[in-house]
């Protein structure tokens, strides 16, 4: 062997050992969201999506006066989520807040009413497929009246038939009738005077949303205060992702609107664009024959609650 190529084994050798003998560097943890906001309700409560005479209607409440009251819609962006201990964390400046703060911040003002959502340890939480639709109303009931002035009342109680496999894709929680539980599913705080257990608020008057892993803020905040990118949502609209949901979203992908749809894929422009949520939901497989009747049974039930 000539000498040269000796040598370049003995560099090799040496190089090698040296980087065996290197202590190992963990990557940067890197907190990305397993949950983001999607849509939340900013309809005043006497008052109709887009106004009076619009024709505007929610998918799934239809043309009702308050479009439904408080509610929030999530989605899950993280195949098989653990959201045990996620928060949610609200404010609106709507000056009924009394200063003390459930969540702070230094750049909020004191009139600014604050509250969270806490997700409980239970096991609901810890295995959740990526494309979960997750709402969650402060009201077990509404009662509210169709543009006609007839009265109608949605239950809106807590759901959990749960089933992807089944193509039962969503999660409902009411707040207030978790409030009420032994073991709730969420807890809810808040610091406005007069509000009931489980009660939080959701509206037009410079509300924004952050989620945070129990710790850290993992998305957020989106709305009209810190985020602050979009804004000038009125009491006659909705505000809402546009833009199939990932973990990569931000205030530039949402807007105000007139078209709501709870429980469901965001749709905007008139209808033309709709939410995809196949890449979220593609680790589950299509549902069988048996498994979609089973569902739709269940569904059924649940619709007649409603």
């Amino acid at each position: 062997m000539c000498a040269h190529m000796l040598r370049k084994m003995v560099m090799v050798a040496m190089l090698v050992g040296l980087l065996v003998g290197m202590p190992r560097v963990a990557a940067a943890d890197v907190v990305s969201p397993a949950l983001i906001l999607n849509e939340y309700n900013c309809v005043d409560g006497d008052e109709f999506l887009d106004g009076a005479d619009s024709g505007k209607s929610d998918t799934f409440f239809g043309r009702v006066m308050g479009n439904g009251d408080n509610w929030i819609e999530l989605v899950v962006v993280e195949d098989h989520a653990d959201l045990r201990g996620y928060e949610l964390l609200w404010l609106e400046n709507d000056g009924d807040g009394n200063g003390t703060y459930v969540w702070d911040d230094a750049h909020y003002l004191d009139n600014q009413s604050q509250g969270k959502i806490i997700f409980s340890d239970a096991a609901l939480w810890s295995d959740l497929r990526g494309g979960t639709i997750i709402t969650i109303s402060d009201k077990q009931t509404v009662d509210t009246e169709y543009e006609n002035g007839t009265e109608v009342e949605f239950d809106l109680s807590t759901d959990t038939s749960y089933d992807p496999l089944a193509g039962d894709w969503t999660i409902h929680m009411s707040s207030r009738q978790e409030a009420g539980q032994a073991n709730p599913l969420v807890t809810t705080l808040t610091n406005v005077d007069g509000d009931p257990a489980g009660a939080f608020s959701v509206g037009n008057s410079d509300w924004e949303m952050r989620i945070t892993d129990g710790t850290t803020t993992v998305f957020g905040p989106i709305g009209e205060m810190g985020g602050g990118v979009f804004g000038g949502i009125s009491g006659k609209e909705v505000g809402k992702l546009e833009a199939d949901p990932t973990a990569f979203v931000d205030n530039d992908n949402f807007n105000d609107g007139t078209s709501s749809t709870f429980g469901a894929p965001n749709q905007w422009s008139g209808g033309d664009e709709v939410q995809d949520f196949s890449a979220l939901r593609a680790a589950v497989p299509e549902p069988t024959a048996v498994a979609m009747l089973l569902a739709g049974l269940a569904a059924f039930g649940f619709l007649r609650r409603r």
